[in-house]
């Protein structure tokens, strides 16, 4: 029953992280499903493959695209 409630709670934020105006609320609503999607392996018995998820896809792409973003700025 928690891996219908974790794949809704996937859903939804991948939805609001198309569909937010603001970039930096889009951004953390991105790396909430990377984070979302590493606890659904570990429910899966995936283990290895959740700590990578959330390692890499929710820690070091999301910092990635924040650095991005704010050297982007000041060039406006």
């Amino acid at each position: 029953m928690i891996i219908y409630f974790l794949l809704a709670c996937l859903v939804i934020t991948a939805i609001i992280s198309v569909e937010m105006k603001n970039l930096y609320k889009s951004v953390l609503c991105l790396g909430l499903c990377g984070v979302v999607l590493g606890i659904i392996f570990f429910t899966l018995q995936a283990n290895l493959v959740g700590i990578f998820q959330i390692g890499i896809y929710g820690g070091m792409t999301l910092v990635l695209i924040f650095l991005v973003m704010m050297v982007g700025e000041n060039h406006e």
